[in-house]
């Protein structure tokens, strides 16, 4: 049996009798015919495109757990970014709803229905598609960032210096133009990149591009309570020969000057005063944590001193190397020109085992020297005011997470599957 449009076709056609006013008719059903299924053709393409574009919106927001798994509106944003920055259409409208506990983002996009011709088709005046994706794992898999908001080169490298991260994200939380900065020499690999700023310098050896203008984060480790520090239990030692040091309070700092000190596990706070290894001084400890406090705590490793650390596997330092607790930031007069003074100086030629998380959220991080930083520790995990790496050491930061028995703090570490995927 033909069909309507068949017959509409052979009644056009046929050459018997008076068809003048009977083809008329047939043919402004034909145009009805033929203008429907143009349209509906069209609004089926126009599902279809929304449809990707709503699975590409999920997919991408789902992404941004592993840098903002506790803050459910900055992924909601970014769902909304990306469909305005891809969608070329000012009129199409998201809604997004990111759902912490499951690490799982709905996005519907909406438009309104494009037609060419009256009829069924026509009365479609809008259309929808939406997507659920889901992070496969949790969040995390950052091991570096630069905490200050605005200032300008929050992570710089200069000369010959390099940032190894193959397996993690690094991150500027700063929104300068130049929030991160690489010199023509100096080179960054990392699994990840991203700037709340701007990206200046030659393009990184990264598997992807930089991410600018990507959400700020808060830093993951705000809420963790610092140490409670006693009365002093030693003031200004200096250590020149082999000793054994115990934890406790060292008011004035402490000043590894071309001795050797071995560390027994604890916590050790330095109030006052730097933590300094010079003059080929040694520094060695197992499941130990430096708890800094006060404007002159600094830690200062200079040339020909050997730093091998481990940081505590229980306890309030738990997973934590170093903890800075400024009374005072770090800024100069001049903080209105966003810039930062010098903090914390590693210049060691043999500080390659620092297992654990560097926390220094008052301070800038200078490593200026010639060679490997941390590249033989199980993993390194470091969150600073800012970074500076000058010279030519490659600071390395190591994932090997299940090597070690180091607990990882949480917001920051391993991912056990950094994949995406659409849910529906």
């Amino acid at each position: 049996m033909n069909t309507p449009f068949e017959r509409v076709i052979s009644f056009v056609l046929d050459t018997g009798g008076n068809v003048v006013v009977p083809a008329a008719v047939a043919f402004c059903a034909l145009t009805a015919i033929v203008g429907g299924v143009i349209d509906m053709s069209a609004i089926e393409g126009q599902k279809k495109s929304l449809q990707v574009l709503a699975d590409n919106a999920a997919l991408s927001a789902a992404r941004e757990f592993a840098i903002s798994a506790n803050n459910g509106q900055r992924i909601e944003e970014s769902a909304k970014a990306f469909v305005t920055a891809t969608a070329g259409n000012p009129n199409v409208s998201t809604i997004a709803q990111a759902h912490l506990d499951t690490l799982t983002v709905d996005v519907t996009v909406s438009a309104a229905a494009k037609t060419f011709f009256p009829g069924p088709a026509a009365q479609v005046k809008s259309l929808s598609a939406s997507a659920t994706a889901r992070l496969a794992g949790e969040a995390g898999n950052i091991c570096m960032i630069g905490l200050s908001p605005s200032a300008v080169q929050t992570v710089v490298l200069n000369q010959k210096a390099r940032l190894t991260a193959e397996n993690c994200a690094i991150y500027s939380n700063s929104t300068d133009i130049a929030s991160m900065r690489v010199s023509r020499l100096a080179q960054v690999v990392a699994d990840e990149i991203y700037t709340a700023g701007g990206y200046v310098g030659l393009p990184p050896k990264t598997m992807k591009p930089p991410v600018t203008d990507a959400p700020q984060i808060d830093d993951p480790l705000a809420g963790r309570p610092a140490p409670r520090v006693g009365m002093c239990d030693e003031f200004d030692l200096k250590v020149t020969r082999s000793q054994v040091l115990y934890p406790g309070t060292y008011c004035g700092g402490l000043n590894i000057d071309g001795g050797s000190a071995e560390l027994r596990p604890g916590i050790y706070i330095i109030k006052d005063g730097p933590l300094k290894v010079d003059r080929g001084g040694s520094l060695v400890g197992e499941n130990v944590g430096f708890y800094l406090t006060g404007d002159t705590s600094k830690l200062y490793f200079n040339t020909r001193s050997t730093v091998d650390l481990t940081a505590p596997k229980t306890g309030v330092m738990s997973g934590l190397l170093f903890f800075s607790n400024s009374e005072n930031a770090t800024m100069t007069k001049a903080a209105s020109a966003k810039v930062l003074i010098q903090g914390h100086v590693i210049r060691s030629d043999n500080a390659r085992r620092l297992v654990g998380t560097v926390y220094l959220p008052d301070d800038k991080l200078v490593i200026d020297g010639n060679s490997p930083v941390a590249d033989k520790s199980e993993y390194t995990v470091i969150i600073a005011k800012a970074f500076q790496l000058n010279n030519g050491p490659n600071l390395v930061l190591q994932t090997d997470y299940d090597a070690s028995d180091i607990p990882v703090p949480d917001g920051v570490g391993p991912m056990k599957e950094s994949s995406v995927r659409l849910l529906q």
